[in-house]
């Protein structure tokens, strides 16, 4: 370019094609450059991709979610009625074992067993595993069985499978039973007594004499599975 003077500008270098321009035709760009923004490839702005972004809060409820099953139990003496909710969790194995036949929900037997030692369930997998608490009062070795075990279809099409029997009822006879923290669910038919899941109340419960404990089982059953 042949150079020309401007009153009140002076000569610029573009720093991207190198060629002379004037003062009022120069500008800088993001990355710092002073470059033409009439030349084509000089100027151009940054990409939004660039520029790092803070991390977004999203502090949004969701309009609907699928809460852990919960089942309400109660403790009845002469005095009062205590009504409390556990959550039920599947020992790992479980699902395995029903793929592989071991478990047959709709026609083999299942017994609720009680417990104070915390269940793993991430390595437990037979009742051999489970501490149960001492027989007596009430309550018998190997826990009590389920009456009219169903395993249905919620509904034609549906694909869900709900679990479910009659309410459980232990009446402590003779002195306390107790304490106890957890209600294993399992197998009796199974040729290992294989797990199904359990029943965490929170803390530990003694059932005193002449009281009874109730497992409340509410229509959506003790599980469901898609």
């Amino acid at each position: 370019m042949k150079s020309y003077a401007v009153l009140h500008e002076w000569n610029v270098i573009c720093e991207v094609c190198r060629e002379k321009i004037k003062s009022s035709e120069a500008v800088q760009r993001w990355d710092g450059l002073i470059v033409s923004k009439h030349h084509e490839g000089c100027w151009e702005e940054r990409h939004p991709l660039d520029i790092p972004r803070p991390p977004v809060r999203d502090d949004e409820p969701l309009p609907f979610t699928r809460p852990d099953k919960q089942i309400n139990f109660s403790i009845t003496n002469e005095l009062v009625e205590t009504h409390l909710v556990a959550t039920f969790t599947f020992f790992d194995e479980f699902k395995n074992n029903l793929a592989k036949g071991a478990i047959n929900l709709s026609s083999d037997s299942f017994k609720w067993a009680l417990s104070n030692t915390a269940p793993d369930a991430a390595n437990d997998a037979t009742f051999s595993d489970i501490t149960e608490i001492s027989a007596g009062n009430g309550y018998t070795s190997g826990g009590h069985t389920l009456d009219n075990v169903t395993w249905t279809e919620t509904s034609a099409g549906s694909g869900t499978w709900r679990f479910s029997a009659d309410d459980e009822v232990c009446t402590a006879s003779g002195g306390s039973i107790g304490p106890f923290r957890y209600v294993i669910l399992y197998d009796d038919t199974a040729a290992n007594d294989e797990l199904v899941g359990y029943l965490d109340f929170g803390s530990a419960l003694t059932l005193p004499d002449a009281s009874t404990f109730t497992i409340n089982i509410s229509a959506s059953g003790i599980f469901e599975l898609d």
